[in-house]
Formats: C-alpha cells, sequence, structure tokens
C-alpha cells in the first residue's frame, strides 16, 4: 500500500505499520488509471481475450 503525508510517501505492505502509519497522518495513495496506451483509451486492458 502505497501513503502520503504532503511530499512524504512510503510503501508498505504490513498491516500493523500501516495501521501506526494512517494514525500518524498519512492517508493512502489511490491508484489512477493513465490514458492512452491500452485497449479502451484509459492505459488498462479492458480484459477481453485478443482473438474474442
Amino acid at each position: 500500500m502505497i501513503l502520503r503525508r504532503g511530499k512524504e510517501t512510503v510503501t508498505l505492505t504490513n498491516e500493523i505499520q500501516i495501521a501506526a502509519y494512517k494514525n500518524s497522518g498519512f492517508t493512502e495513495v489511490k491508484p489512477t488509471a493513465k490514458k492512452g496506451g491500452g485497449k479502451n483509451g484509459t492505459g488498462e486492458a479492458d480484459g477481453r481475450a485478443e482473438d474474442a
């Protein structure tokens, strides 16, 4: 999970550490879809098979 407070960013996997950082003011960074590059224009494949 990626957490951010101001310009400081940390990546954590341990649930206890995540909880501690969130309690100290860090917020979770939600992934954003990048435009272009994908089949559906969102930067991600649409989940359909190429040959379908």
